[in-house]
């Protein structure tokens, strides 16, 4: 989920902390037990850090190893342990329960959508992604501000917010049954073809991509009919010079973020322009994750560059780095 999201749902959590006695006892057990919902929900991104190395840097790095099982207890037990230590929270099991509770739920959301996380490192660099919830998903956000809400208009906030997680779960779960019975549904219609089902902003609707051996099919899914939009013609990509940007590490770490993944090739002047595109962000207008490489008549990388942008973007950005070249 989207920062945003994850600070809401840690307001939500201490809403929700005041149904045990010991939160509530005291002003410091309230305060102590708000900072470690909120800073709980946002600790698992603390690696937005790793943007200071770059775009590659950051695919390979974002969701890793901050959201492994190893990872959430050391960010429960410090962050509860801090606040402790500064007299703050209810008594320190309850601290650590409402901490936890924070922390995983971060987590547990996360891969609940198309990212994923490597919730199983060390064991497993996998990323584990349900593809069932968007980033931002406007239901989850509107549950949320409906409870402070009904908080500020006087409410309690712990029965107010125990509706709310109650309901959470109930439409996580209607949201993967509905995804089995789109997947039930397209693979009646194209059962040897590769198909990606993709939560949208919408509830009742899914983002579908179908992979045929020449072509992908882009559509939408919704009420039990899809409708396509948009054909890509697959080309023929250049073997050698895919071979050679694979030794670009923001080929590799692109690789490794997506295993859904589409490589076009383009012979100019410069070299082989190699273009790789996420499957995932098929049809959509705005941020699709793209990677461009341009490899030399030697075989060596000359120019990279992996980003969320639109494609008009990123070819101004190489065209000005083409300008510079030949200057």
């Amino acid at each position: 989920m989207d920062s945003g999201t994850h600070f809401i749902m840690g307001l939500g959590l201490f809403a929700l902390a005041h149904l045990d006695p010991t939160v509530v006892a005291s002003t410091p057990a309230l305060v102590g037990t708000a900072t470690a919902t909120v800073i709980g929900s946002q600790m698992p991104d603390a690696d937005i850090i790793t943007r200071l190395g770059g775009n590659a840097f950051y695919l390979r790095h974002h969701r890793g190893l901050s959201h492994a099982l190893p990872m959430l207890a050391v960010h429960t037990l410090g962050i509860a342990g801090l606040i402790a230590a500064f007299g703050y929270g209810p008594p320190l099991l309850h601290l650590l329960f409402w901490t936890a509770l924070a922390v995983f739920l971060h987590v547990g959301t996360d891969i609940f959508n198309s990212y994923g996380t490597q919730v199983l490192r060390p064991w497993r660099k996998t990323r584990v992604a349900l593809h069932v919830i968007p980033i931002v998903d406007p239901f989850i956000i509107a549950l949320h501000l409906a409870g402070l809400i009904a908080w500020a208009g006087g409410s309690p906030p712990g029965p107010a917010f125990l509706i709310v997680y109650l309901l959470l779960p109930a439409y996580f779960a209607a949201k993967t049954v509905y995804r089995r019975r789109a997947e039930r549904a397209l693979a009646r219609l194209y059962p040897h073809a590769r198909r990606l089902i993709l939560p949208k902003s919408s509830p009742f609707a899914w983002q579908v991509v179908i992979e045929a051996p020449h072509h992908f099919l882009i559509g939408r899914y919704a009420f039990g009919a899809v409708r396509f939009r948009q054909a890509v013609i697959k080309e023929n990509a250049d073997s050698e010079a895919l071979a050679a940007a694979r030794r670009s590490r923001a080929v590799q770490a692109f690789l490794a973020f997506s295993s859904t993944v589409y490589a076009t090739t383009r012979r100019t002047g410069r070299g082989v322009e190699v273009r790789y595109f996420d499957i995932r962000y098929f049809g959509r207008e705005r941020h699709p994750l793209m990677l461009t490489v341009v490899v030399d008549e030697r075989g060596a990388v000359v120019y990279e560059h992996l980003a969320w942008k639109c494609p008009e973007r990123m070819n101004r950005r190489l065209g000005a780095w083409a300008e510079r070249q030949t200057a």
